[in-house]
């Protein structure tokens, strides 16, 4: 089973607590953690798309840094690691987006995929007059399978003269090609953003239902009949929260001090932007602090030989990939999984060894 870190281009991360750290996105910061988890043999490092914050207390992701250029910046001083960067549909044209994921892998030696985010966020993009109009919200998956198949005829043959509905290329040249595939991702935890990606992507993210690794194969049976319908296959990544302390107890602590502290006017204006998309699966999930508090990510808490035990029950559900982490103390939690939980993974020593 791969393991992957998520880069927090945000400040707060997924934690919209007081209680949390909130480290600003610089360069420093995020290269660091980039070598680290490269260092302890991380298989992906992965970078959202954000491009306006919650406000609150915290003015949780109110700051941020650009997940390509950021990538870019990552994969010149890396070496191993896998680069998942991440391209908001309504807030880039396809082909631009082709252009500089190409150069992103180019300049990562072929190290880079794509998370591709349909964008049910208003806010994010009315601001800068990019709101296709309320329609979108419907419609967003329709733009997305004409988004994929433009990148993908550019990634192939370098050339598009795709008409569609919504893009229009008139023959659009894409010069530097990838040498090395670019795999497509989406998180779409709707049937229909399942669809998409069942379609057109190549790896599907996923959210656990809170109820362990029993709720995350459920998920990933979802994903399984996506790919029946679709008649292809892809991969699954579950994202998920991890929390590591010495003891249980005092894993538990850091969790119960961040919902007490919760920021909850950031919470309400997540809460209420979520709301806006009738159509979509968010603002359901996001109904109680307890979920919100941590954007709904499925909680890994423990001490090291719970985490390990937790993800090796993981590594034993067919066709789950990998995981992705989000740490609420991005370096020492980083390094804590480093040296003190994988070591203690069953299904890691296994792949360690026939390495």
């Amino acid at each position: 089973m791969k393991l992957g870190v998520v880069l927090p281009i945000a400040n707060g991360a997924q934690i919209l607590s007081k209680a949390s750290e909130h480290p600003l996105p610089k360069w420093d910061f995020e290269r660091e953690l980039a070598l680290k988890a490269e260092q302890f043999g991380f298989d992906y490092a992965f970078t959202q798309v954000t491009l306006r914050g919650w406000g609150g207390a915290t003015k949780h992701w109110d700051y941020q840094i650009d997940s390509l250029t950021l990538m870019a910046a990552i994969g010149a001083v890396t070496s191993e690691i896998r680069l998942i960067g991440s391209v908001a549909i309504p807030a880039m044209h396809p082909a631009m987006a082709a252009k500089q994921c190409a150069a992103v892998s180019e300049i990562s030696n072929g190290r880079f995929d794509l998370n591709l985010v349909s964008g049910w966020n208003k806010p994010q993009y009315a601001q800068m007059g990019l709101w296709p109009g309320d329609e979108y919200f419907a419609t967003r998956y329709d733009y997305a399978e004409e988004y994929a198949t433009i990148l993908k005829e550019l990634w192939t043959t370098g050339k598009s003269s795709f008409k569609g509905k919504y893009y229009q290329l008139d023959d659009c040249q894409l010069g530097l090609m990838p040498e090395k595939p670019i795999n497509l991702i989406c998180a779409g935890q709707s049937d229909r953003g399942l669809d998409f990606t069942a379609q057109y992507g190549d790896i599907s993210y996923i959210l656990g239902t809170g109820t362990g690794p029993e709720g995350v194969a459920q998920v990933v049976r979802r994903v399984e009949a996506a790919c029946e319908r679709a008649q292809r296959s892809v991969k699954a990544l579950l994202v998920t929260l991890v929390v590591l302390a010495e003891t249980d107890e005092e894993a538990q602590a850091k969790v119960d001090r961040y919902v007490e502290h919760a920021d909850v006017e950031a919470i309400a204006t997540m809460q209420r932007e979520a709301g806006l998309d009738a159509a979509g699966s968010t603002a359901a999930l996001l109904q109680n602090v307890g979920n919100a508090t941590f954007q709904n990510l499925e909680k890994v808490v423990g001490s090291p030989e719970t985490v390990a035990a937790y993800f090796d029950e993981l590594a034993e559900i067919e066709n789950l990939e990998g995981v992705i982490m989000v740490f609420d103390e991005a370096l020492a939690g980083i390094e804590m999984f480093g040296r003190e939980v994988m070591p203690r993974m069953r299904h890691r020593m296994k792949t360690s060894a026939t390495s």
